[in-house]
């Protein structure tokens, strides 16, 4: 339930932002899904991403993509007598700085842009019994996108997008009485497509 209230929380942050800069800047607003795979050293895990988004443009060819996204993963491993359950998710609400290249006469609109995130995570096993739990963390990250917009009517607009981001998720943990090693940082790409709604 938690995450539901959080998931509907950044959408409405996301488009709050987005309503009160829409008075002195263009406004499209825009819902994606799609898949993203989270990797850390020699982990890898893939799973389903949506969200919502928010480009705001300013004068020349410049405009701040708002967005906010749910990621989840979860797999079933056996194990001694017993099935583990795993299950991993990341709210990511960041920000871009984009740079769009206008084609005249085109209606397709290439763009590129990077910028931070704030990655809300959390992960549960179940299956391990006394060691079974949930952790949860709040990591920054900074990433860059990339992708195309094709206005097939004169306020509607489909997109497909690649992101790249990198989350600081490294931290020393103690394996052994005196014996810490040092994680990785995770590495997040999506492969996202979604339609957007141009607002005057």
């Amino acid at each position: 339930m938690n995450r539901v209230a959080s998931i509907l929380l950044s959408a409405v942050l996301v488009l709050a932002l987005a309503s009160a800069a829409s008075a002195i800047m263009g406004l499209a607003v825009g819902a994606h899904g799609g898949y993203a795979n989270y990797s850390a050293g020699d982990a890898s895990n893939g799973g389903l991403d949506i969200g919502v988004n928010a480009n705001l443009s300013v004068p020349l060819l410049f405009s701040f993509q708002v967005f906010a996204e749910y990621f989840t993963y979860s797999e079933s491993t056996e194990g001694p007598g017993q099935v583990i359950e795993t299950s991993f998710t990341d709210i990511p609400i960041g920000i871009h700085m984009m740079y769009g290249i206008s084609i005249p006469g085109s209606p397709i609109k290439p763009y590129v842009g990077v910028g931070p995130s704030i990655h809300i995570m959390s992960s549960e096993v179940t299956g391990l019994g006394v060691t079974d739990g949930d952790e949860s963390s709040t990591r920054f990250g900074i990433g860059g996108v990339g992708g195309v917009e094709y206005k097939f009517m004169p306020k509607l607009a489909l997109f497909f997008e690649l992101r790249d981001h990198y989350i600081f998720t490294s931290e020393t943990v103690e394996v052994l009485p005196g014996v810490e090693v040092e994680t990785d940082n995770t590495n997040a790409l999506y492969i996202l497509g979604g339609v957007r709604l141009h607002l005057p």
